[in-house]
Formats: structure tokens, sequence, C-alpha cells
């Protein structure tokens, strides 16, 4: 095992922890910005605005991500697509509320949205499969 990387050459104001490069495009940094959550923001998702308590929320999130997990496996998709799929299904909920409908969006089940999640995934990543191999 490699030893751990000694930080006393450093000067004692240069941080010890990694920041994030800056994106020289304004317009990506934007668009990067809105997927970045603070802790608040985490903890007051339209679902939980709508009443669904904290606990119950991240049970039908686990569910959800297990749902693309077992069916990624069973189609044999490589790992990228399986996180591309968790992350789209992810931040569909920080949108989206699992409750009732909210912004013209209507309420869907968990597993609908895990499967369309990872329908995305797919055609993202390249890695579809044709229904005679379903």
């Amino acid at each position: 095992m490699p030893p751990p990387s000694a930080t006393h050459h450093l000067p004692s104001s240069h941080p010890a922890q990694r920041t994030r490069p800056k994106s020289p495009n304004r317009v990506l940094a934007e668009a990067e910005a809105q997927w970045t959550f603070t802790p608040a923001e985490l903890a007051n998702t339209p679902s939980i605005q709508d009443g669904l308590t904290p606990a119950e929320e991240k049970d039908i999130r686990t569910k959800g991500v297990n749902f693309i997990l077992q069916v990624g496996i069973l189609l044999k998709l490589p790992q990228l697509t399986l996180s591309t799929a968790a992350t789209f299904f992810q931040r569909f909920l920080m949108r989206s509320s699992l409750k009732g409908v909210r912004d013209g969006v209507p309420k869907l089940h968990h597993y609908q949205s895990a499967a369309v999640a990872l329908f995305l995934a797919t055609k993202v990543e390249e890695s579809c499969r044709k229904m005679k191999e379903i």
C-alpha cells in the first residue's frame, strides 16, 4: 500500500482539501450548479414538502435504485449505465414529488420513474438492448 501523501511541503494557507475547478464557460457553470444541492435543499425535497417523511422518501429512493440495479443486472448493462440511471432517478426526485401533482408533473410510481431513468441512461450511454434480447 502506498504511503499517504505528505502535505508538509505546502504553505499553511494552502487548503488541504481539493476544490472543484471552475468551468471557463459561464453557461456550463450555471448548468452544473443547478444539480449541486445544499444539505438544507436535500432535507426539503418536493416530496417532503408534500407531506412525506424523510425516512419514507429515503426508503422509496432506495427501492427505486435497487430496481434499477436489478433490472440492469438482468439486462447485463454496464455499471456506467446503471450509475447514470441512478443519477437521473435521484435528480428527477429533486424536482418532482412522490406524493402528488407538482408543477404540472403527475405523481409517478417510483418503479415507473426508475424504469424511465434506466431507459434514458441506456440511450445516453449507448448501451441499448433490443426487444428480442429482453
